[in-house]
Formats: structure tokens, sequence, C-alpha cells
């Protein structure tokens, strides 16, 4: 029989999301002055995933302070990601004193409390957790491996009014496999910092592109959609994971910039000895997003075992949308299909799904498909806080 896990301090972390990091900030601010200068000015704009994420691992974990490997995992990349900030990694001993303490203080507010038969091992939990991470961060410290790379950018496409593809020089050194995603900031976004999914494989020379989306609201995403060539980036720890089949059969359900992830995936795919028949449904909302069609189509010419299908929300674009002397396009004008893009994935359902894009997108795309008996699906969602849901 099962333990029950610690779900209800999960619950606890999640309903008073804001208080407890606004806890833990009080005081990393007043014992690490240097983390004033690491995080934004503005506390509403920072740290947004801490409760989200530690409530993640608690409701996964059992009340006898057992950690599933898969979480282990998780912490020791983030321990590695984290090192982005620039703390030496004994900052994890104080700082899983500070969780404890933030815990402590929200379950004291809260009506009713939690029994310490599930704060405690809570508190157990976040200090193994901590632990963890600090043991990856020193691991790597020791290694000398890199806990950043300053990058250059080199090219700038405009796909719209709201969409660039992004060229960098990073230098030798940066490493990732495809669907993983790298931290990124600027000397324009101070404390601040994205997730983008390089397109395309890591390579010796250290090139890579990203596809940026400006987000309604998002000043970060609007600066990084928009830079200049020769600026600087950094970019930070790799995230993520996916898991490549090498028979059988894949679709990728790929919306807006979560082409990004499916070209990484295809062009991994060619280099392997052996493929996945695989379906492409690159979707977008207006056809002037449908980016990098022809790439890919030739791509599916030479790839005998890849198909490529194209799906937009609307059947032109909007007065707004293309850049300055660009003209208006049609869904025929980039043959697409005037279809809701799940309804292409859901007949004959294969057993590998990848769903990459926005949250919002990628959640009610994954909703429908396992409504429609789809089981093994696998997302990469530009969500702040897409990859902490229960």
């Amino acid at each position: 029989m099962s333990l029950p896990t610690l779900e209800p301090v999960g619950a606890l972390l999640r309903e008073h999301s804001e208080k407890f990091r606004d806890l833990v900030h009080e005081q990393l601010f007043s014992t690490e002055l240097q983390s004033r200068q690491v995080f934004p000015s503005s506390r509403a704009r920072s740290h947004l995933d801490l409760a989200p994420a530690l409530a993640w691992v608690l409701e996964r974990s059992t009340i006898d302070a057992r950690v599933p490997d898969e979480v282990m995992r998780t912490a020791r990349r983030l321990g590695l990601s984290h090192r982005r900030h620039g703390f030496p990694s004994e900052i994890y001993t104080p700082f899983a004193d500070m969780l404890v303490h933030a815990l402590r203080e929200v379950n004291f507010r809260a009506d009713p409390q939690l029994s310490a038969g599930l704060i405690i091992p809570a508190e157990t939990i976040i200090r193994n957790v901590c632990n963890a991470m600090r043991a990856s961060a020193n691991t790597a410290d020791f290694a000398g491996d890199p806990a950043a790379f300053a990058a250059s950018v080199t090219a700038v496409r405009r796909i719209s009014s709201r969409i660039s593809v992004v060229t960098l020089d990073a230098g030798p050194g940066l490493d990732y496999r495809p669907g993983q995603s790298v931290q990124v900031t600027a000397p324009y976004l101070p404390g601040l910092w994205r997730r983008l999914t390089p397109a395309g494989t890591a390579n010796a020379g250290g090139g890579l592109e990203f596809h940026v989306q400006a987000v309604y609201g998002g000043d970060a995403s609007g600066l990084l959609a928009a830079p200049r060539v020769g600026d600087y980036w950094t970019l930070g720890g790799v995230d993520g994971e996916l898991e490549l089949p090498t028979t059988g059969e894949l679709t990728i359900l790929a919306f807006g910039t979560g082409l990004a992830v499916a070209e990484s995936v295809l062009f991994s795919l060619v280099n392997e000895p052996s493929h996945p028949r695989t379906r492409l449904i690159a979707a977008a909302e207006y056809p002037g997003e449908l980016y990098d069609l022809p790439r890919l189509h030739r791509l599916a010419e030479y790839a005998d075992w890849l198909s490529v299908t194209a799906a937009v929300e609307n059947p032109e674009d909007p007065w707004w949308l293309p850049r300055p002397g660009n003209p208006r396009l049609s869904s025929t004008d980039v043959n697409a299909k005037l279809v809701d893009p799940v309804a292409l994935a859901a007949p004959g359902i294969t057993r590998e799904i990848i769903v990459a894009g926005p949250g919002e997108k990628v959640e009610g795309a994954v909703d429908k498909l396992r409504a429609s008996g789809a089981e093994h699906i696998q997302t990469v969602s530009y969500a702040a806080r897409g990859q902490w849901e229960r």
C-alpha cells in the first residue's frame, strides 16, 4: 500500500505563493546583499515559480520524506541551471533554512494549520532537495564548467510585428539536446531571465538560433524579440528533457514559436541511423507567422520518413501583423488548412506525441489529445509556471 503524499503542503504553498516568496526574499536580501542585484527590483516580477516549484516537489513526495528519483534528477538539473546567478554552491544550506522558516510562517498564519506530521517531513525534503542542488552545482564548479555564456547577436530576421528569429554566436562549449531550453537574459533585462529553445542542434562553433515572440504585456519578450545585431545576451543553464524515439511513429504539434522545438527534434533525427515515421503539424494564429515552411518542406523531400502539414486559425493576416513592406498573407498563400491542428493530429494517434508552444495552446491541445485516447505526450511549454503544474 502506497503512502500518502505531501499534497496538502503543496496546496498550502500554491495558495500562499506570493506571501511565501516574500518571506524568503526578506531573509535572502537581508543576509545576502548581492542578491538585490541578481533579481529584478520589483518583487512581483521575480521568483514567480518558487512556491509552485516547491509545491511540485512535495506533491510527488511521501510523508516518510521519500522523494522520487525523477524529482531529484530535476533538482540536480536546477542546481546546475541556477549557477547562472553567480551564487556559490554553499548558498543552498542557508537558503534551505530560509525556505523552512517561510513554510513554518505561512502554516502558522493558515487557518486551519497543517499538522506537524506533514510539515516536518516537508522540511526534511526541502533540505534534501537543496543538498542535491548544492552537490550538482559544486561538482560543476570543481569541473570548471562555465555557469553562463556570453553570446553576440549576429542576425535578426523579423517574421512579423511580434515574431523574430534571432541568430547568436556563443562560442564553443554550450551544449544542449533537442527540445531543451536555455535561460536567456540581456543588459536591458536586469534580473529577468526567459526560457528559450534553440532551433536546430548544438554545434561546435557555438552558433544557435532562437525564435522569439513578443507577448502582450511582457516587457522581457518584447525586448528579446527586437534586438540589434551586436547586442550581447547571456545564456545560462540548460533545462528540460525530451525522449526521442528512433523507431515507430512520432507526431510533433508545434504552435507558433514552438516550431523551434520541432526543428531541434527533426534536425537531430536526420543524423540518426533509424527514424520514426514523423508527422509535423505546424500551427499558427495567422498565415504570416507560419515561417520556415519552405525549409521544412525541403527537409521532407529529402527525408522520406517526414511529412509536414500547416494549419492556421484565421484565413488571412490582420493589417498590423506584417512588417513594413511585406504583404498580408492568406491561408492559400502558405498552403495551410483552416482547421483545429489537434484534429489533424487525432486521427490514427501515434504512441509518441510532442506538443510545443505557448502554455495555453499546449495545455488545450494536451487535454483534447488525451480525450481522443493519446497517452504518451511530452510537452515543451513556454508558460512561466507550466512545468510546475500539479
